[in-house]
């Protein structure tokens, strides 16, 4: 598997900004999410559109 692309770390003051709004990622690409402290709300659209966090 290949690296695809990383971001820097990154605070809530400063995260980029594609990841503070609904987003889509091309089929078959998985994410990775490090958490270095606090706490993280992740929610994913089902295919009926519905959000499941």
């Amino acid at each position: 598997m290949e690296e695809y692309h990383r971001t820097p770390e990154y605070i809530a003051d400063n995260a980029p900004a594609g990841l503070l709004h609904d987003h889509r990622i091309k089929a078959g690409v998985w994410g990775r999410l490090v958490l270095l402290e606090g706490r993280l709300c992740y929610c994913l659209e089902t295919a009926a559109g519905e959000a499941g966090c």
